[in-house]
C-alpha cells in the first residue's frame, strides 16, 4: 500500500511537470530565447523548492529595455 501511494505522487508530479511545460513552450516559443525558456521553465517546475517572490522578478523585468532579436 506504501509504495502504490508514493507511485501516485510521483505520477502527479510528472503530470504537473509536463502540464506547465507545454502551457510555457504553446504560449512563450515565438518571443523568448531558448536559454530564458528553458529558466523559465525550471522556475516554474520547480515552484516549491524555490520559494521565491514573483512580484520582484516581474518588477525587475519590467524595468529592463526591451530587446527584441531579428532573427
Amino acid at each position: 500500500m506504501r509504495m502504490f501511494l508514493s507511485m501516485m505522487v510521483a505520477n502527479c508530479k510528472g503530470e504537473r511537470t509536463f502540464s506547465k511545460l507545454k502551457i510555457i513552450m504553446n504560449e512563450l516559443r515565438n518571443c523568448l530565447a531558448e536559454p530564458r525558456l528553458n529558466a523559465l521553465s525550471l522556475m516554474s517546475i520547480e515552484n516549491d523548492i524555490l520559494n521565491i517572490s514573483f512580484e520582484n522578478i516581474l518588477f525587475d523585468f519590467s524595468q529592463k529595455k526591451v530587446n527584441k532579436q531579428h532573427l
